[in-house]
């Protein structure tokens, strides 16, 4: 009988110490989110909202020729692609890699180039983007999020010039203006990097994995985009910038063409 009660008492510990495992090493979650009730969800009619302004989001009013012709074919021939592209319906896996990669969390994301407003959901956290202004939950952090949106964004080549060629694995094209750097494969004429002087500093979106997506755009999307931005942009305490990565599956997005 006190060997069983020995037996019983030894199980009880380890179930008990798995369970304390399990709470202490649970899903990684995003800085904003330690502490967060499970009811999170229920909570989220009552969460109050913000605003963000992001500028670099909207495409420019005006289109007029570059004083280079070089570079002026490749930003043209970036801004007819983009025009192609009418609406678009991404789903995939928005990772954060901060002092250390974090969980993938499912994103999804719908672009309406007519409109401009797009709409956007990682994880339990979710934005509307109407133009430059991000609207969402105060204490997420969907403002950097929305800058994926980036991929979707048209240039005046007006304002860029010829800066020499970029760094890296395929010989790149580099165009500057004033407060943006665009960087083009010189073989495929697409572009593989935009930086933006933003009032919190510079931020750095790459795109790769280009592929076209169902829905009949007929346009290659990239597959993948990487931002790195300053810890300015963060709404929560940093002392160092961070990056934050979009996978997209293609095989369960869709882009439509214009009509």
């Amino acid at each position: 009988m006190s060997t069983n009660r020995q037996l019983w008492q030894g199980v009880v510990v380890a179930a008990l110490f798995v369970v304390a495992v399990l709470l202490l090493w649970g899903p990684a979650r995003r800085p904003w989110e330690q502490g967060a009730p499970k009811t999170r969800a229920a909570q989220a009619t009552t969460r109050p909202g913000r605003t963000w302004e992001i500028p670099a989001l909207v495409s420019p009013a005006r289109y007029e020729a570059a004083a280079d012709a070089g570079i002026g074919r490749l930003i043209e021939r970036h801004n007819a692609r983009q025009d192609r592209i009418a609406t678009v319906k991404l789903e995939g896996q928005c990772t954060w890699h901060l002092d250390m990669p974090g969980d993938p969390r499912p994103t999804a994301i719908t672009f309406d180039r007519a409109a401009s407003r797009a709409s956007m959901t990682c994880g339990k956290d979710r934005c509307e983007i109407d133009g430059g202004k991000v609207t969402g939950i105060a204490e997420s952090a969907m403002n950097v999020d929305a800058l994926y949106l980036l991929m979707f964004r048209k240039y005046n080549a007006k304002e860029f010039a010829a800066a020499g060629v970029g760094e890296g694995g395929m010989r790149r094209v580099v165009a500057r203006s004033g407060t943006e750097t665009l960087e083009f494969d010189e073989k495929t004429g697409r572009l593989v990097s935009a930086a933006f002087e933003m009032k919190e500093g510079r931020v750095t979106a790459a795109f790769s994995d280009y592929k076209e997506l169902p829905g009949g755009a007929g346009e290659a999307l990239p597959m993948k985009v990487t931002v790195v931005a300053p810890a300015e942009v963060f709404p929560f305490e940093r002392t160092r910038g961070g990056t934050v990565e979009l996978a997209i599956d293609a095989e369960r997005s869709e882009a439509r063409g214009s009509p």
